[in-house]
């Protein structure tokens, strides 16, 4: 199953949900807050992580008895026979076996048990601010436990699915490379046989697997790109309490002046134009980061699920590429987009770090570091890893395949770090969600400001 266009479809169906659940709430119908957009998020992440795992036992390790090496080599040539491409195995086997990386196919083959784990980290991880939203105020003072009156915590919960999406693209991505390893990629809507093809060449079938590896990863930088955006909006909102508090302060010591009123509507002015800036570098890269998930997908899934439509654009058949297909249009899109995301990069993460510098004692509680990082590191991470492989796996004599699987299969054990250290960085504890003014029975009132800023 090509998993990326589902998984992209899935956040524009959380948002609808999460809307309409909040609406539903605020006209006094009680929804279970297990039957919310994360609830339903994570139940169709499970679902796609099962059709994955069977995918992976169906597909792949059957056929070729866990990757087995002499295994592997036959059903490989078996295809090409039938394909009448026995000209490419050689050229297969050089870029492709893994006969002499065990230790990789053993780690790449760990990859489900790390995307699982990664779910239970952070399911348990969204339970403890659930809890949390179970005591929250309703807007006449009483207990409500609705998601509406924790919006703190409703942001949160949408940074916390950030490593399940990214570990599960992580997996499917890995599931192309063996795909390639095995020299097979599957039917759509054939059950799993394996002895079907879809391309009648090796060339053909790693072109598209490839394609479809980088696909999935896009799919997990637009969902990066919405948990920077919700991180920027929760930057403003505890820093806007901050001000507000201040705000009140100046309007009692110039309630005598008849500028009072006017000054500050201009500090209102200029807090919401600072939210404005400090949000729009992150939407710009979260705007390029969607243009070319949405391009991508829309070729991939073209390609491989109505390969038939309008061939002349879309078809992966070797020597009847399509238009979108060609080379030369894929270099063009692939720099066009990465000179795009680069430059929008930079605005994103600076206009944050500036506000975290230049508001660094407003935003002590709320310890936005951790967080930024906690958010972030993965597209440093993936960064980082690329520059590694080309500096000390390419000159070894790696392939393009046998590098790609490592990074994949890294990428599968770093989400789940990434899910533990977001325990810490992302803690439901926090003084800034506000629970303090919550209903908690025994909680203590904190004050929203420093004492010396009173």
């Amino acid at each position: 199953m090509y998993q990326a266009p589902i998984v992209a479809l899935l956040f524009v169906l959380a948002e609808i949900w999460a809307y309409f659940g909040k609406v539903l709430e605020r006209k006094g119908v009680k929804v279970p807050l297990c039957l919310h957009y994360y609830g339903f998020m994570y139940f169709i992440l499970f679902y796609l992580f099962g059709r994955a795992c069977q995918s992976m036992l169906d597909d792949i390790m059957t056929p070729t008895g866990w990757l087995d090496d002499g295994q592997t080599v036959a059903y490989g040539r078996t295809i090409m026979e039938s394909n009448d491409d026995l000209d490419a195995f050689e050229l297969w086997q050089n870029e492709s076996s893994l006969a002499e990386f065990p230790g990789l196919k053993e780690f790449s083959m760990l990859c489900p048990l790390w995307v699982f784990l990664t779910m239970a980290v952070c399911v348990y991880h969204t339970h403890l601010h659930v809890n949390k939203i179970r005591y929250s105020k309703n807007e006449d003072g009483g207990v409500g436990g609705r998601l509406c009156d924790a919006p703190q915590h409703d942001q949160t919960i949408k940074v916390l699915v950030l490593p399940v999406v990214y570990g599960l693209m992580s997996f499917k991505s890995t599931q192309r490379m063996w795909q390639i390893v095995i020299n097979h990629v599957p039917v759509p809507m054939d059950h799993h046989d394996p002895t079907a093809t879809q391309f009648d060449s090796y060339a053909g079938r790693k072109s598209f697997a490839l394609e479809l590896y980088d696909a999935n990863f896009m799919v997990g930088d637009i969902y990066e790109t919405i948990a920077l955006v919700t991180f920027g909006h929760l930057v403003m909102g505890v820093l806007k309490k901050k001000i507000d508090k201040m705000k009140d302060l100046f309007a009692q010591g110039t309630a005598g002046r008849k500028d009072g009123e006017q000054m500050n509507q201009y500090i209102e002015k200029l807090v919401d134009s600072m939210r404005t800036l400090t949000v729009a570098g992150v939407k710009l890269f979260a705007l390029s980061c969607f243009l070319q998930g949405v391009y991508t997908l829309f070729i991939t899934t073209m390609a491989f699920w109505f390969p038939e439509v309008m061939p002349e654009l879309f078809s992966n058949k070797q020597g009847q590429l399509g238009s979108f297909q060609q080379k030369e249009m894929k270099d063009t899109a692939h720099n066009f987009f990465l000179g795009a995301g680069f430059i929008a990069s930079f605005a994103a993460i600076g206009n944050i770090m500036i506000i975290e510098e230049d508001f660094e004692h407003l935003l002590v509680e709320f310890s936005p570091a951790l967080k930024f990082w906690g958010t972030k590191v993965l597209v440093s991470l993936a960064f980082l890893q690329s520059i590694l492989i080309s500096l000390f796996l390419t000159p070894r004599g790696w392939s393009e395949i046998q590098s790609d699987l490592m990074y994949s299969s890294c990428l599968c054990l770093e989400c789940l770090l990434i899910a533990l250290f977001h325990l810490k960085g992302w803690s439901a504890e926090e003084i800034w969600y506000g629970d303090y003014e919550m209903d908690h029975g025994d909680s203590i009132t904190k004050p929203l400001l420093p004492a010396e800023s009173k």
